[in-house]
């Protein structure tokens, strides 16, 4: 998945996608088992894998400047068990800041997906020729396309749109807090304001009645 900026709650998010692709593929195989007369063996579910890409980084990974993030999975005793779900975060923008020269296939396709500029362009495809082609099919697709994929769930769809309100809700929340906070905190000028005035009142009587303070 690409995400122009990335979603908050990765964690949680991913981990819905890739349960949803393992029960895909569970009710697939049972079923296939089914019509041909076997019992479902959970040895025929075989590893998912997601990628996610993102333009902008959500603040989670911002602590970091690596820009692969994989997860890992142990166990306290020590054991290692064949992983099912293997979830990869890829911060693009983390890339564009610590990487300036390719030096593998994987900083090459990075590239392409960040650099836009002519001179990155040619830079790429003069080292990775095969990137021409690619350059060539993009700008063809941009003058006539043609139809756009989908993937998900309708059920992955709502969440990502409940998401999306989420994240708007949240903003909001940070955003009346911060009108709170500045409210309170004129609140408290204005009372100090107020306290200051009232002593000096008092000063005032004070003198009007018994003459000047004395030391």
């Amino acid at each position: 998945e690409i995400q122009k900026i990335g979603y908050r709650f990765p964690s949680q998010r991913s981990s819905c996608y890739v349960s949803d692709m393992i029960m895909r593929q569970y009710s697939r195989r049972k079923s296939e088992t089914k019509d041909k007369g076997r019992e479902f063996d959970y040895s025929t579910i075989t590893p998912v894998n997601l990628f996610v890409l993102m333009e902008k980084s959500p603040s989670d990974f911002r602590s970091s400047k690596a820009y692969i993030h994989r997860r890992k999975t142990s166990y306290d005793s020590g054991i290692r068990l064949p992983e099912t779900a293997n979830i990869t975060y890829i911060t693009l923008d983390s890339f564009k800041e610590t990487v300036e020269n390719i030096s593998s296939d994987l900083e090459a396709w990075l590239t392409f997906l960040i650099r836009d500029d002519m001179e990155s362009v040619i830079r790429l495809v003069d080292t990775y020729p095969e990137f021409g082609e690619i350059y060539s099919e993009i700008a063809e697709f941009r003058r006539d396309p043609k139809e756009l994929i989908g993937m998900f769930s309708e059920a992955l769809y709502i969440m990502d749109k409940n998401t999306e309100r989420h994240m708007i809700r949240d903003l909001q929340e940070e955003v009346d807090q911060e009108r709170q906070r500045a409210d309170e905190e004129k609140q408290r000028a204005d009372s100090a304001e107020k306290r200051a005035d009232n002593a000096e009142a008092v000063v005032a009587r004070y003198i009007a009645q018994f003459g000047e303070l004395k030391d």
